[in-house]
């Protein structure tokens, strides 16, 4: 659980903007956690890898959130810069 102090600090500051999407973000982080328990008791180390996948992704997801709100940008449209360029093209 190297990774549970990012998660419950990504999850709380995401929630606290899109609650729906920390709860669907979140279930995917502990859906990853339980697969990664299961490959890792069936098969061994190298058992880890899906469930490792699926919980970064997971986590992923809610940092990417977490700088959007930061950012003050909504959501998937003003990440990356998406929005600016977005918005360039609309001006010409």
């Amino acid at each position: 659980m190297e990774n549970f102090p990012s998660f419950i600090l990504s999850f709380n500051v995401c929630a606290a903007t899109y609650p729906r999407l920390a709860s669907a973000f979140g279930a995917v982080w502990v859906l990853g956690k339980i697969v990664y328990c299961i490959g890792y008791s069936t098969k061994g180390p190298s058992g880890r890898r899906r469930g490792a996948y699926i919980s970064t992704f997971g986590l992923v997801v809610l940092v990417c959130s977490d700088y959007c709100r930061y950012s003050k940008r909504k959501i998937f449209a003003g990440s990356f810069g998406l929005y600016d360029q977005y918005l360039a093209c609309a001006q010409n």
